[in-house]
Order: structure tokens, then sequence, then C-alpha cells
């Protein structure tokens, strides 16, 4: 008979393979196994790649834990799983209150042994802590971030679309655009479905940044392309908010009839329901007015805001600066003294120093007040405060001195 002679290398090659596929078929990290089973990571790959021979015992230790793995952690996996795409669905439609609720519930869980879900899936609880942290605690863990970046290939697409659109989020809201530009970009590496919840908070977050940028056009294209998916669905506090930005848009189109109709439109629908959204559309409408130079209809849309509730500091100054665009220079100055001390935060004081000084006459002081406070426009990014502030000043010399009407004139051509 005769005799088959297998090559030890060839074998030992066929092992490699083996469990090289058994543990991703497990969805396992060969950090997470090699931490599990106290064995050297730089040992587990060289074993895996076959340039390490593998001993018989090792062999089927590793077997025998890749067997038992799924059927120990399984449901627990899934439980995770679960409450990190609830946490976010509560925050595809605005709901932090609830986004908190199912975290604090998670941890609270009798039925889960965080002990064990921490040996075994440490990044999925990690990733649920990251979650929380944004939303709720709005707060960033950069090394959190940097490890779950590092072994982003234990999550699935969806996951990895969740994490970048949270710290996108995150960057957003610290006014750090290019930070959150780069997870957006990097979100369309996992996401090429333009029908998805992440394509749409994908647009939803472009339209933001570009909103607080003053870009009209793009602001009102992300937009609409968000609300052609999110229509279909049942998020309607982030709907509602996207029609907004669409009105501010076009506002910043100087379409100021489709602008008014739509919040006159958003006002109706939510009135009774949603008064702190009432009183950011009525501030708005209010601005919308000063912008189109409908000073009169400022007057009365700021004072409906008022009684609507709002309490926006820069709505303060509307009055006075209606007042002042109509010549009512003693009605300007009446509503400049009835603003609450507390209300007259720097930014809004130094604004109303450059409507006094216009009103005094002294032109040392009013450029004075104009230089200071165009500088704090710069810095808040605000070019329509800008460009309202080098009307003010182009209009005022425009009696007293030609050189300074022509140079605020010519900042105001560039600004436009």
């Amino acid at each position: 008979m005769e005799t088959i002679t297998i090559n030890r290398e060839f074998l030992n090659k066929i092992k490699a393979n083996y469990l090289h596929y058994q543990r991703e078929e497990e969805n396992l990290s060969i950090y997470f196994t090699a931490e599990s089973l106290h064995i050297n990571r730089g040992t587990l790959f060289r074993i895996e790649s076959g340039s390490l021979q593998i001993s018989d015992d090792l062999f089927f230790t590793l077997l025998n834990f890749y067997d038992s793995y799924f059927s120990e952690n399984v449901q627990s996996l899934h439980i995770v799983k679960q409450y990190i795409q609830r946490i976010f669905t509560a925050y595809c439609d605005f709901n932090y209150k609830k986004a908190g609720q199912l975290y604090d519930t998670f941890i609270s869980q009798k039925s889960i042994n965080h002990d064990t879900i921490d040996s075994y899936d440490f990044f999925h609880v990690m990733l649920l802590d990251f979650l929380n942290d944004i939303l709720i605690n709005k707060k960033m863990n950069e090394k959190a971030l940097q490890l779950l970046n590092e072994y982003h290939s234990v999550f699935s697409d969806d996951e990895i679309c969740i994490l970048h659109i949270l710290c996108a989020k995150h960057f957003c809201d610290k006014e750090a655009y290019q930070e959150a530009l780069s997870h957006l970009n990097e979100l369309n590496r996992y996401n090429q479905n333009e029908n998805t919840i992440y394509y749409a908070l994908d647009c939803y977050l472009r339209a933001s940044i570009c909103l607080r940028e003053n870009q009209g056009f793009s602001t009102y294209r992300y937009t609409q392309k968000a609300l052609d998916i999110l229509n279909e669905t049942l998020y309607f506090e982030r709907i509602k908010f996207l029609k907004m930005y669409q009105a501010i848009a076009l506002s910043l189109l100087k379409q100021y009839e489709e602008a008014e109709l739509l919040y006159f439109n958003l006002i109706d629908a939510f009135e009774g329901k949603d008064q702190k959204f009432v009183c950011a559309i009525r501030d708005n409408l209010a601005w919308l007015y000063i912008q189109s130079g409908q000073y009169q209809q400022a007057i009365t849309a700021t004072h409906q805001a008022f009684q609507a509730g709002s309490d926006f500091f820069e709505l303060y100054f509307n009055i006075p600066l209606a007042c002042y665009f109509l010549h009512d220079n003693e009605q300007c100055l009446q509503e400049i003294g009835n603003i609450p001390a507390e209300k007259k935060d720097p930014y809004t004081k130094a604004f109303l120093d450059v409507l006094q000084n216009g009103i005094i006459g002294d032109n040392v002081q009013f450029e004075c007040s104009v230089s200071h406070f165009l500088k704090q426009a710069e810095n808040r990014n605000n070019p329509e405060m800008i460009r309202i502030t080098l009307k003010i000043a182009a209009e005022y010399f425009e009696t007293k001195d030609l050189e300074r009407t022509v140079y605020y004139q010519k900042q105001l051509i560039a600004l436009n």
C-alpha cells in the first residue's frame, strides 16, 4: 500500500487559512481574540499568515473559542447593537431626552453582564458610550475616537456611518466646520445610497454649515435633497428645521416673498404646539423684514416674537434698527433705553453704540463704534450685520464726508 506524505508546511498553511476564516466569520478582531486568550497579537497574526508553526493544542483552543463565542455572546451583542441604533434614531428626530433615557436603561439592564460585554465586545460598548458623550454630555472623547477609528473593522457599515454623522454634528456645534466636513466626506465612503437616513443627515449638516457661512444657494440645495428623503419618513422634528433653514436660505437669496410664505406656513403649523420653535420662526421673520427694508413690518413682527415668548439676544436691536432706518431718532433712543441691561451682551451693546453715535453725530465716536462692531461681526462670521453696519456708515457720511461715504460704499459693494 502506497504511503501518502503531506508536507507539514502545506498543512500548517491550511490550518492558518481556516483559523483566519473562522475568526472573520465570527466578526472578531485579532486584538479581541488575542486579549481574550492571552496570546500575543503578533503571534496570532503570524499564525494566521502561516509564518509560524501552530501546535495542535493551540489550533483546537482557537477553534473551540470561535465555536463557543457566537452561542455565548450573540444575544448580548445584539442588545448593544440595538441600543446603538435606537439612540441614533432618537437623535434623528432631535429627541435627545429619549437618547439619554435609552442609554440609562442600557446601563441599568439587569439581564446584561456588563463585565462580560466589556471583555467580549469592548468596542461596541465604547461606541455606545461615545454616542452618549456627544449627544447628552456635549463633549468629544478624542482618545475613544482614535481607538474607534483604529479598530473600525469590528463595526458594520451602518455603525461607522453613525459614528461619522455624530462626530460631524459635534464639530458643527463647535463651529469647527473643516473637521465636520472631513467626517462627512469619510461617511460617503461607507454610504453610497442617496436614499438613506445617513445621506439625508449628511445633507442636513452640510446645509447647516452653508447656512452659517451665509451660502444661500448651497443651503437651499442641501435642504431640498434632505427633504426629498425625509418627507417619506416620520422624522417630523428634523423636517421642520430643514424647512426653517430653507426659508433662511431664500432670505439670503433675496427671495423674500417665498421666504415669508414659508415662515407663515410654519407658524400656522406649529402655533400652540411648539412655542419655542414658533419663537425661532418669528425671530427670523422679523429679521427678514429688516433685510428687505420693510421696517414697519419688522417692528410689528418683533413685538409678536416677544409676545410669543422669544428671548433671542439679537432680537433686541431689531426695533431700534428699524426706527433708525425710519429716521425716528427719538423713538430709536427710547427703544435702546428700554432694553434690559442683562440683554445688552457685548455684541448687542456694540451695535447699539453704532446707532446711538449715528444719532448723536460725533464723527470720531461714530467711526470708532463702527470699527469696533465690524470686528465683532467678523469674528462671529455675520456678513448680514456687516452689510447693515456698512450701509449705516455710508448713509451717515453721505452729507458729511464724501470720501468716507465712498470708502464704506466700496466695502459694501465688495461684500455683495
